[in-house]
């Protein structure tokens, strides 16, 4: 009986090895990246512009108003 049960406990393991073909990309896939790669890139959806025109007008008024107080104060 211990004859038998000895015989159904695992003996050593081996190791399994592994391609190592496997661990890298396959041709079909760096084919495909370059392929990719020579496309031009998808575009990407820009926000519009929000109308800059009151923003512009209060810039100009700005600089307007700070150029008059410069000549007011070189002719001081």
């Amino acid at each position: 009986m211990e004859a038998e049960a000895e015989s159904y406990k695992p003996r050593s393991r081996k190791k399994v090895y592994e391609s190592g073909n496997e661990r890298f990309a396959r041709i079909e896939e760096i084919v495909a990246a370059e392929k990719a790669s020579r496309r031009a890139p998808k575009r990407r959806k820009v926000a519009k512009p929000k109308d800059a025109g009151p923003v512009v007008e209060q810039a100009e008024e700005m600089i307007v108003s700070g150029l008059e107080r410069i000549r007011e104060i070189e002719e001081m």
